[in-house]
């Protein structure tokens, strides 16, 4: 099973706002905070880079290939830069091998409605990109629970979305 990602061409940077909204277009829906949740960004080679604002912790593996920096854009709190080299790409529901723990790092965050992320990826654009690969774990129990069922799914995307880099994620309805 492949695990959801963002990608990111050669030589640019990407700035994203991940919003937990209610049901509904964008401007019918309204932010939902949750309670608590972690993300888990993997596969952070040599030359790439993520910038994070918004989380209460962060968890690094003891043998961590990654450098916490100062950011470069005083939007983020902190830089994770990458100093490890090749491993495979991990994927959904297997163990992470020790190397790709090395080069993963995870945000936990209290009762926010978004959070946001920048990716970075060094080198000439050449037309390429790299997967920055995510999961994560959403309690969600604190926010309305007679109406949500457990989990989030991404929201169709609208071009509002597109053009400004928002990535919106609202309740799945009760079944």
């Amino acid at each position: 099973m492949k695990l959801p990602n963002v990608n990111v061409r050669s030589g640019t940077r990407l700035d994203l706002r991940f919003e937990f909204r209610s049901p509904g277009s964008l401007s019918q829906s309204w932010p939902v905070t949750v309670g608590s949740f972690y993300i888990t960004l993997l596969d952070l080679q040599r030359g790439q880079a993520v910038e994070a604002s918004g989380f209460k912790n962060y968890t690094l593996d003891q043998f961590s290939a990654l450098r916490v920096t100062k950011p470069k854009s005083a939007n983020f709190a902190v830089r994770f830069e990458s100093q490890g080299g090749k491993e495979d790409t991990p994927v959904g529901g297997t163990e992470l091998t020790s190397g790709q723990k090395e080069l993963g790092i995870s945000l936990y965050f209290e009762k926010v409605s978004h959070f946001n992320l920048s990716f970075e990826v060094e080198g000439a654009d050449d037309g390429t990109g790299v997967n920055f690969p995510f999961t994560g774990k959403t309690d969600i129990s604190r926010i309305q629970p007679d109406v949500l069922a457990a989990g989030f799914v991404q929201a169709p995307l609208s071009d509002g979305q597109k053009k400004s880099n928002v990535v919106r994620f609202e309740p799945r309805p009760q079944a």
